[in-house]
């Protein structure tokens, strides 16, 4: 049932905000702090909803935002008229802690080696798809359709009818990305979901699309069923009371406010709606949703959705001497996928400090749910490294386990779960990778650490024994981190209590990149050839390194030798524990002349807009490498070998 609360006076509220007589005054400063605290918390914290329950009516959604309202408005006051009592009487300056109350931080074939995923079996949109006689990849006029055979282009499909609007939220070339399910492309942009039909030697024709509200965050599929996150608003509106007092009220024409969660981390001032929508590939229409205010970024697996807030949140604790301690918490929500495509009823939980991203969770074999979160700040020493278990008990999740705190000083860089073993690399000036033993998932241990030079922001498996460490060298200069150039590590893990790093490669200078050291997708490994490739974007001068950079054999054009600069791909072999050498792989031919004429020559490869290749795979027991200017085919041997090119249109404009 739909709800239609435009605005709600302040009216309908105020009799739960009254004040309350159970706390007597105290006679110091200290106690009258106390009392005010006391006062606000029942008066208004209090009587907020439980976030594990949804919302019963609109009105409760607004009501919730007048409390925290006022209850944000009574603890400001309680502090600042303590802190004018202590300059008062005292003298003093009160500490500025005390002075704000925060909310938040900073803020297909199974041969084939396909997108590179978080969990096994759920497939996440990306540039390139696959299906069973074409790929589809994203450029910048449109989708490129290649004949997976010939690997001919067939053409261009244009997407502006399907994906495009007028929302802010809307640019095909770089907020689209694909689905391939059986014999439908899923394209999905902005706000908009188009599913087309794959037909052999021809462009996919349209079956149906829709517009959601909100942007797409993510999405997943699942046994035929699409998962999205939505992130949208609720408007607001600026009502006068009758005193002629301005107050901001919620807008939630046309909400479906029964199927929304009050926020997790508290902040129920926040405006930003998470929707979790799911549906079939055959039919769109068969919507299932869920909404959560605040802001959240998803983890899923095969029996359920995860979300956890895109920033930490800060809660305030008032102490005797009027000061104030910050804690700082991740809210965490577990959605079970039901086996008729529902959403079951969301569990709650939290633990201390902030996610890096979705590699910092993973849920065991056992059901129970592992996070791997930083507390504290490098600047100032403060920061410490935490690692919980958790495990759903009376429909919230339940700290059953944790470590010690690890890695002071420094804060997380990234987390590999590997079997029953968390592996986590901490970073300030030199790379701890600690080994978690998770085998009893209520008494975790922290097994051994392997310290070394720089840090790796994403690792991969390449099998039980040896992990891959992608990130940045690093020098101590002047008692502070000087991030070098990128760093491939090879680490022996087979005793996690004495690990070892067998071998490691560093390519280019400061300002090299990777679009794998952020984005797990653009990293591939052939773990059965011992192939490993990723995108990079090298700085290099030219002029005081070896021959790497000017090698002739290298597939690099005059023109990034003249500037010291590499785009492309970087290829390794892994020969046991050791990288054999590196060859690079380019679509820097492919650049059109007149782009070249244009004087975009020296910016087209930038790390922020590289239109060299983003994505390698393999298919058909072959290498294929993707970019907006084409694909190639490839051969790995002494050197790199193109058997095949397609170029497709591209504009020279960013």
């Amino acid at each position: 049932m739909r709800k239609n609360a435009t605005v709600i006076a302040i009216s309908t509220i105020l009799p739960l905000i009254v004040g309350c007589g159970k706390f007597r005054r105290g006679g110091s400063d200290d106690a009258k702090l106390q009392y005010d605290l006391a006062k606000c918390q029942t008066n208004f914290q209090s009587k907020k909803y439980t976030p594990a329950l949804a919302f019963q009516s609109c009105e409760q959604i607004q009501g919730q935002w007048l409390l925290a309202y006022e209850y944000d408005s009574c603890v400001s006051e309680a502090y600042q008229t303590h802190r004018e009592r202590t300059e008062s009487e005292r003298g003093i300056h009160a500490a500025s802690s005390a002075d704000v109350v925060a909310k938040s931080a900073d803020s297909a074939r199974a041969k084939d080696v396909l997108t590179n995923v978080r969990h096994a079996g759920i497939d996440e949109a990306d540039m390139v798809k696959i299906s069973q006689e074409q790929f589809f990849v994203i450029g910048s006029d449109g989708i490129n359709v290649v004949d997976r055979k010939t690997k001919k282009l067939i053409g261009t499909l244009a997407v502006g009818e399907a994906i495009q609007s007028h929302s802010r939220w809307d640019r095909p070339e770089s907020n689209t990305q694909l689905l391939v399910a059986q014999d439908k492309l899923i394209v999905l942009s902005g706000s908009k979901v188009a599913v087309y039909d794959v037909l052999p030697n021809a462009l996919p024709r349209l079956r149906q699309k829709r517009e959601f509200k909100g942007r797409i965050l993510e999405a997943r599929l699942r046994n035929d069923s699409i998962t999205l996150v939505m992130q949208g608003h609720l408007k607001t509106k600026q009502v006068s009371q009758k005193n002629g007092v301005l107050t901001t009220n919620l807008v939630l024409d046309n909400e479906d406010c029964s199927s929304i969660y009050a926020s997790s981390d508290n902040n129920y001032l926040s405006t930003n709606l998470t929707r979790i929508e799911t549906f079939p590939v055959s039919n769109i229409s068969e919507l299932k949703s869920i909404s959560f205010l605040g802001e959240n970024k998803m983890y899923m697996t095969d029996k359920n959705i995860y979300l956890y807030p895109q920033y930490s949140h800060f809660r305030w604790r008032g102490s005797a001497q009027g000061s104030a301690t910050q804690l700082e918490t991740s809210s965490l929500r577990r959605i079970p996928l039901n086996a008729d495509g529902s959403l079951g009823n969301p569990a709650i939980g939290e633990v201390k400090g902030r996610i890096k991203d979705v590699w910092a969770l993973s849920e065991l074999a056992t059901g129970e749910l592992a996070v791997a979160t930083t507390t504290g700040q490098l600047w100032n020493n403060s920061a410490r490294n935490h690692f919980t278990v958790l495990a759903e008990q009376e429909g919230q999740l339940r700290k059953i386990g944790e470590t010690p705190e690890y890695g002071a000083n420094e804060d997380i860089r990234s987390v590999r779960f590997v079997g029953n073993t968390a592996y986590v690399v901490t970073f300030k000036n030199t790379d701890p990778l600690f080994a978690i033993d998770l085998t009893e998932p209520a008494s975790p241990k922290i097994l051994g650490e392997l310290k070394i030079p720089g840090f790796s922001t994403y690792m991969h498996p390449l099998n039980e024994n040896q992990l891959i460490g992608l990130g940045f060298d690093a020098i101590e200069y002047e008692r502070r981190a000087a991030i070098q150039g990128l760093q491939l590590s090879l680490f022996d893990v087979s005793n996690p209590k004495e690990m070892a790093r067998t071998d490691v490669k560093v390519f280019g200078t400061s300002g090299s990149h990777s679009a794998a050291i952020n984005d797990h997708r653009a990293f591939f490994l052939d773990a059965e050839q011992g192939i490993m490739a990723f995108p990079v974007e090298l700085i290099h001068s030219c002029s005081n390194i070896d021959l790497t950079c000017m090698n002739q054999k290298n597939l690099i054009s005059a023109l990034l030798k003249q500037s010291g600069m590499i785009s492309g791909a970087a290829v390794v072999n892994i020969e046991q524990n050791k990288f054999g050498t590196e060859k690079f792989i380019s679509h820097a031919d492919l650049l059109s002349e007149n782009c070249k004429d244009s004087g975009i020559q020296t910016r087209w490869n930038t790390s922020a807009h590289s239109r060299d290749i983003e994505r390698i795979l393999k298919v058909d027991g072959e290498y294929v490498s993707f970019s907006k200017l084409g694909m190639k085919v490839f051969r790995i041997n002494d050197q790199v070998e193109t058997i095949h090119s397609t170029r497709w249109y591209s504009t020279c404009a960013h």
